[in-house]
């Protein structure tokens, strides 16, 4: 499998660094208050899954943010390929 680098989505408002968990980081606008939300690949052992820093997320392990991207957050499960296919481990 190839690497190839993660590009976020052209409506994110910010790009944000790597860190040694959270990879290809950055933050998109709610609709509805405004508030800028923290996407990113966690990299944690066990984890291995998009996650989003909205209520929603959080509560559900899915949300609106991820989904307009196309990333599966924690309720899909973890997805050890994609972390390779970028590039993230």
């Amino acid at each position: 499998m190839s690497i190839v680098k993660f590009v976020p989505p052209r409506h994110a408002t910010e790009v944000y660094p790597d860190s040694t968990r959270y990879k290809g980081g950055f933050g998109v606008r709610s609709e509805s208050s405004g508030r800028i939300y923290k996407i990113s690949y966690d990299c944690a052992g066990g984890a291995m899954y998009w996650t989003c820093s909205c209520p929603g997320n959080i509560r559900y392990g899915q949300c609106k943010h991820l989904s307009a991207c196309g990333l599966k957050g924690r309720k899909h499960g973890a997805n050890a390929g994609e972390a390779r296919k970028f590039g993230f481990v």
